[in-house]
C-alpha cells in the first residue's frame, strides 16, 4: 500500500493542478497540507476526494474568499510564490489542485466553512 502522502498526490494533484510535475520534487501547497493533515482523522474524506476523480476541472474558485482567508494565508507560497495570489498575475493563474479539491469538496457538501477554518470539527459529508 502506498504511503498516505503519495496517495494524495495522486488523488488531488496529479488529477487536478496544472503545476503538477511528478519528476519533481512536490512543492507542496497549504491547500494539500490540510487535506494530508485531515486524512487519518476522518476516513470519510479520503471517500469524498476519490469521487472527485475525473470531475471537471474548475477554472474559478467557487469559495476563493473562504479559501483565501483560511488556507492561502497560512501557504509558504503566499502571495509571491503562488501564481494565483500573486498580486501582478491576480485573475489570469489557476488555482493549486489543493483549493481545486477543497473548492469542490465546499461545493458538493463534503467539508463545510467552519470545518475548512477549524479542521478539527467536521460535519460527516454529504451523500455521493
Amino acid at each position: 500500500m502506498r504511503p498516505p502522502e503519495e496517495q494524495l498526490e495522486r488523488t488531488v494533484c496529479a488529477e487536478h493542478c496544472r503545476y503538477f510535475k511528478p519528476w519533481q520534487e512536490p512543492g507542496r501547497c497549504a491547500a494539500f497540507g490540510w487535506i494530508l493533515g485531515r486524512l487519518g482523522a476522518d476516513p470519510r474524506l479520503r471517500e469524498a476526494l476519490e469521487r472527485l476523480r475525473g470531475a471537471r476541472p474548475i477554472r474559478r474558485l467557487r469559495h476563493d474568499s473562504l479559501l483565501l482567508r483560511s488556507v492561502c494565508i497560512r501557504c509558504d507560497h503566499y502571495p509571491y510564490r503562488c501564481a494565483l495570489r500573486h498580486p501582478q498575475k491576480a485573475g489570469r493563474a489557476e488555482p493549486c489542485g489543493g483549493l481545486i479539491a477543497l473548492d469542490m469538496l465546499l461545493e458538493r457538501g463534503a467539508l463545510s466553512d467552519e470545518d475548512v477554518f477549524d479542521p478539527g470539527r467536521r460535519t460527516p459529508p454529504a451523500g455521493p
